[in-house]
């Protein structure tokens, strides 16, 4: 698993030869989405105005953010790198947005994915949305910021003995000037000492970036940042990550 850390700045470089996708993170995506679930494709047919799209028709399973619908769009792009289908009978977890008419679309660089692939990364999402939809909390930003938290401080975690929680979820409290003002835990690991070193390197081993490469922003903003356990894997040791890998 650790080689995914390796191989994920790698990925979307490379898809600047393909098709180009934005990199975000999971917070970044539950933020700019307008709506998210995870549903079953019923039906799929090409819209009549645009053969850019398809039409949907889904059943929602579970819904985590935005309104209940039964139909919207995909990016299909066929026959160019940005080719997305989404076949009849596939269950997805959806992140869809809203284009300018407000109708709900996806595709390539959404971040939807079935989930008959790589189920423990989408496991890891799903628990992630489930908590956050049970204690009502809210991952939408006022500011376009980037919180980065420097990797090196967090490899003393390497090789941890298994941990109960998948994830641990904190809110960090930023300052018009960028800095960090607090970090205050939501959900914690089970261990109290790797809690408490946690809380030091987010607010004092991390940056914030505003994308709009400016120096402030106009209001303090808090924004919820998950940190990801992963477990021993084959010859691979265990580790956190702010990336749902």
């Amino acid at each position: 698993m650790k080689t995914l850390l390796v191989i994920f700045s790698i990925f979307f470089s490379n898809l600047s030869f393909a098709c180009s996708c934005m990199p975000m993170n999971i917070n970044e995506r539950i933020s700019t989405s307008d709506f998210i679930a995870k549903a079953k494709i019923k039906k799929i047919w090409l819209d009549d105005k645009n053969k850019s799209l398809h039409n949907i028709e889904i059943e929602i399973i579970d819904l985590y953010k935005g309104v209940s619908t039964k139909r919207m769009k995909i990016y299909s792009e066929q026959m160019t790198s940005c080719a997305f289908f989404t076949p009849q009978n596939t269950t997805w977890l959806i992140f869809a947005s809203k284009d300018k008419d407000g109708i709900l679309k996806f595709g390539f660089c959404s971040g939807s994915i079935k989930i008959e692939n790589n189920i423990a990364s989408i496991q890891r999402k799903i628990e992630l949305l489930k908590y956050m939809k049970t204690e009502k909390i809210d991952m939408n930003t006022k500011n376009n910021v980037s919180y980065v938290i420097n990797s090196e401080f967090l490899k003393k975690f390497n090789g941890l003995k298994e941990l109960q929680n998948n994830f641990a979820l904190y809110e960090v409290t930023i300052n018009k000037d960028l800095s960090v003002n607090f970090v205050r835990a939501i959900k914690e690991f089970s261990s109290e000492s790797i809690n408490i070193e946690l809380l030091e390197i987010l607010k004092l081993k991390s940056k914030v970036y505003a994308k709009n490469r400016e120096m402030t922003i106009l209001q303090q903003e808090k924004i919820i940042i998950p940190i990801f356990y992963y477990p021993k894997e084959k010859n691979e040791s265990s580790f956190i990550s702010p990336y749902d890998l």
